[in-house]
């Protein structure tokens, strides 16, 4: 259900502030400069991933759910559980680990 905003809020910006606000908010890959000034305005920041990182994290979350479906495949079939195996799992884990801090930071 939609809520209706009953508040109008008006903000005087000179043209080169605008610019910024406008470049700011397509970088944020928001087509909603309104949400985007009520998100600022709110949490005072927000976060834009790089795209090429966002894949190398997806590739790395692909292949640990990847290794731990074979896992849970083997402890279903009660073959033995490989030792290289969960170390695989444990590194790609450490990996995506990494990588996800290097965002923050």
């Amino acid at each position: 259900m939609k809520q209706n905003k009953i508040y109008h809020v008006k903000v005087r910006m000179k043209e080169e502030t605008y610019r910024k606000v406008k470049r700011k908010c397509e970088l944020a890959h928001c087509s909603n400069r309104s949400a985007y000034l009520r998100r600022m305005a709110l949490y005072g920041f927000g976060v834009v991933f790089p795209d090429e990182l966002l894949k190398i994290i997806q590739t790395a979350v692909g292949q640990a759910v990847k290794n731990l479906h074979q896992i849970v495949m083997q402890m279903y079939a009660a073959d033995p559980l490989y030792q290289k195996d969960v170390e695989d799992l444990k590194k790609e884990i450490a990996e995506m680990n990494q990588q996800l801090c290097a965002l923050v930071l």
